[in-house]
């Protein structure tokens, strides 16, 4: 399962356990039920899916002991589910996403305490319904012995609920390195690779109900590098490279926020402590990771957490403070505050519609020209929002910290489900500051500046071509030469230097929605596709881009060429 933020517009949920291949085989019936011979008696006694009460011989024991082939058929009786994989899609009449259906559950053995070879991965052959599959229910089984990208598991799997039981109580690792896949950090493209090194009890804990105890995040973002990468040699690569795959915990095992329960913004930052993770273990990818189910699994330190929902802010009884622009691009915030923040849009605006509202994306500013990136899905639908009005938002403060190679942190105000936005009368943008390539600093962020006398020094890549538009399904493609850089670099002659790059504020678009990156990455191939071109001025929106600073021109209007 997927989830994509944390601070986006959208969330989609996948999970990379594909279907199974292959023909049949052998038939292996599980043992736990009581086999009768043609003169009636059983060969079996033992009812529990294992033969000494510890599931050192089930079915599931045997898959993950490599002890039955691929593609063998195999029938499990009386296991119970322990997690729940549920696919989800958005509905665009309310923005909200909604469960559509079971693709797949994590099973135990009948047992009182999880352990090693115990639990395993089932693909079901046709998804269930949501909500008809829950944890603690005891099923039958049948499927094939199948294995994903490494992953043991049961595929091509039909299933029968027959009753419900008690769920094993997780396995206690008190090493969380024995259980982890050691990442490695690529320094210079600033993403995670998992490697080789995987701890000395991984793989018979894969599939199991595990718990790690008094853990504290040492890692807040391990970013893998995408597949589908378009440039992966770049220095550091492009944001739309990096997958968010899970946060560290123990300075060892990444539990994953990308499958079954999203934990937190709040919860993720480094040095936060928790007194218990529990989830099912998983090889997914070359990596062994935890995965949380629900928000009981995830238990924090001194406090309750299961109210901590940074990427919600569904609350009518939310107390919002009134805050400075200048004051967040400070950095004097913490994340996740609650804050309303006032001043004139300087930006284009993008909308993405739904049945009852509609979100909005923009930059902001107040008298003094500093600037603020934010997002709201409003209870209004239709707002006349653009340049120049004046607005009043509440949401909480984001924070997209600095990646490797890059220096700075990304503040912006998000608010979601029923925070508003106030427009009120037509304003009066700020004045730019103007500053010099030499003084721009991470001071300098979250700002309309004006730059002077400065010459393109790399010229705007070939990404720069792509227009809307939407496809059979009603969504929204951009459809680009390579994708998203478009960027160039201009100079003052004297070392200093500065990225200028397209503006995107918008994403998942459906038809009647806005976004101006398409005439956003028209003006920067129009002005900076030839290197040496000189300028008198460029003003723009400074801020920072997946942690180095750049400058964002709105329209012709911010840009000055010589004679």
């Amino acid at each position: 399962m997927c989830k994509y933020l944390p601070f986006m517009l959208s969330l989609c949920l996948t999970l990379p356990f594909g279907t199974s291949c292959g023909g049949g085989g052998n038939n292996i019936n599980d043992p736990s039920k009581p086999a009768t011979n043609p003169h009636g008696n059983n060969q079996n006694n033992n009812n529990n899916n294992n033969n000494n009460n510890n599931g050192s011989n089930s079915v599931i024991s045997r898959i993950q002991k490599n002890e039955i082939a691929k593609d063998t058929q195999v029938k499990l009786n009386d296991v119970i589910i322990t997690a729940v994989e549920t696919y989800t899609k958005m509905n665009q009449d309310t923005g909200k996403y909604e469960p559509t259906g079971i693709p797949g559950v994590f099973v135990s053995d009948m047992i009182a305490t999880a352990q090693p070879y115990s639990g395993i991965y089932v693909n079901l052959s046709k998804q269930a319904e949501p909500g008809s599959l829950k944890i603690g229910d005891v099923v039958e089984i049948d499927g094939q012995v199948d294995e994903y990208y490494g992953s043991k598991q049961v595929g091509k799997a039909s299933i029968q609920k027959t009753g419900t039981g008690t769920v094993p109580a997780p396995a206690v690792i008190s090493d969380v390195a024995s259980i982890a896949t050691k990442y490695e950090k690529n320094e210079a493209g600033g993403y995670y690779t998992p490697s080789a090194t995987h701890g000395s009890m991984a793989k018979q804990y894969a599939g199991v109900l595990v718990k790690v105890e008094n853990v504290k995040v040492t890692n807040e973002k391990v970013s893998s590098l995408k597949s589908n990468c378009e440039n992966p040699n770049a220095t550091p690569v492009a944001e739309t490279c990096l997958a968010n795959s899970g946060f560290e915990v123990g300075g060892a095992l990444v539990v994953s926020n990308e499958n079954m329960y999203y934990v937190p913004n709040s919860l993720r930052k480094n040095g936060v402590e928790f007194t218990s993770i529990t989830g099912v273990m998983d090889y997914n990818y070359s990596a062994y990771v935890l995965l949380p189910r629900t928000a009981d699994d995830v238990v924090k330190k001194g406090g309750n957490n299961n109210n901590e929902d940074a990427d919600s802010d569904d609350d009518d009884n939310a107390t919002y403070t009134q805050t400075a622009i200048n004051t967040i691009q400070a950095g004097s915030v913490d994340a996740d505050t609650k804050v309303e923040v006032s001043g004139v849009v300087i930006s284009p605006v993008a909308v993405k519609n739904y049945k009852d509202n509609s979100a909005y994306s923009f930059y902001l500013a107040d008298d003094n020209a500093k600037a603020i990136y934010a997002f709201s899905v409003s209870g209004n639908k239709g707002l006349s929002l653009d340049r120049g009005k004046k607005v009043t938002v509440q949401g909480k403060v984001g924070e997209l910290p600095s990646t490797s190679g890059s220096k700075y942190t990304q503040w912006d105000v998000k608010g979601a489900g029923k925070t508003p936005l106030t427009v009120s009368t037509t304003g009066t943008e700020p004045n730019p500051v103007v500053l010099s390539l030499a003084n721009i600093s991470e001071n300098s962020r979250g700002q309309l500046i004006k730059i002077e006398n400065v010459t393109v020094s790399v010229a705007a890549d070939g990404y720069c071509d792509g227009s809307i538009t939407v496809n059979e399904s009603n969504k929204a493609e951009y459809e680009a030469n390579g994708g998203n850089y478009c960027t160039a670099t201009v100079t003052d002659g004297e070392d200093h230097t500065l990225q200028v790059k397209y503006l995107s504020l918008g994403s998942n678009l459906v038809s009647g929605d806005t976004d101006p990156k398409a005439d956003s990455k028209a003006l920067i191939k129009k002005w900076f596709s030839t290197k040496d071109d000189a300028f008198d001025s460029i003003t723009g929106i400074l801020d920072v881009n997946f942690g180095n600073i750049v400058l964002y021109p709105r329209d012709d209007n911010d840009i000055a060429k010589s004679e």
